[in-house]
């Protein structure tokens, strides 16, 4: 593209696009798994350890990548929720169920009336799990 002969850089492409629509997605990751108010369950040394893990996750690494996922809440939320939900193990089969299902290929199975108009991301609950 060229204005009055001279090539229009990236930058200024980049600067001239307009940004309406367009929203900022801010992520308060919360630590823990358990929904319970014992304290054997919230200081358990493998539930610690594991949501400090996923914590870590959420907070770093989810951020960087989270544009291109196309469900809603994200796949680590999602386990979460999941793993508070049904317990350890049923949480961590459903979340693998998940994880494979979170790609492009699974993408083009989908009906048009399963995405969000709004955002354009499949919106899932636990209840598809029980």
């Amino acid at each position: 593209m060229q204005v009055q002969g001279q090539p229009v850089s990236d930058a200024q492409l980049i600067l001239n696009k307009p940004t309406e629509g367009i929203r900022d997605v801010t992520r308060k990751p919360v630590f823990g798994f358990s929904r319970s108010t014992h304290w054997y369950h919230q200081y358990n040394p493998l539930n610690l350890g594991a949501a400090s893990l996923m914590y870590l996750y959420q907070k770093f690494v989810s951020p960087q990548i989270s544009a291109t996922c196309g469900f809603s809440p994200s796949c680590s939320a999602m386990s979460k929720n999941l793993i508070a939900e049904f317990g350890l193990v049923k949480g961590v089969f459903c979340s693998a169920d998940r994880l494979t299902r979170c790609n492009r290929i699974s993408f083009a199975d989908l009906e048009p009336d399963e995405i969000n108009p709004s955002d354009g991301k499949v919106h899932e609950e636990t209840s598809r799990y029980k």
